[in-house]
This record gives structure tokens, sequence and C-alpha cells, in this order.
């Protein structure tokens, strides 16, 4: 895995926050995430449910999901 740390005297300006006080260093990582999704049914086959995941590429831990049909929008619901 590429680890990359950063220090920071200040946030930059496009942030507009300030800092947490400690650490001043901050590991940061790259994630590539992964989608699927999967159908089940709620009590008759007719009211079909999907369940979209995304997953880091590396650990497969799920990062999102969202329970819904399996349109454009659901997945960018997701």
């Amino acid at each position: 895995m590429d680890f990359m740390i950063a220090c920071f005297e200040a946030a930059p300006a496009h942030l507009h926050v300030p800092l947490p006080g400690c650490p001043r260093k901050v590991i940061v990582r790259c994630v590539e995430a992964e989608t699927d999704a999967m159908c089940s049914f709620v009590q008759q086959k007719a009211n079909k449910q999907w369940l979209w995941l995304a997953m880091d590429k590396t650990t497969r831990q799920i990062i999102a999901f969202h329970v819904g049909d399996r349109s454009r929008d659901s997945a960018r619901q997701l």
C-alpha cells in the first residue's frame, strides 16, 4: 500500500477550517473502490429490492451501501 505523510502548518486556504492541534502528521491513503449490486425480494417476488455496495478494493471492507431499485438514481445515491 502506498502511504503518504503530509505536514501542514495551517489548513489550505480552500478548506476554511482550522487543523486539529495534534497530531501534525497525517497519514493519507488512496482508496480504490469497487461497486456491486445484488437482488432480493421482500414478501413477494414482485417487490424486488437491490442492495448496492461500495467496497475498498484492497481490504474488501464495506465503505457505503444503498437499498433501492436498479435505477441510475439508486446508483448515484450510493
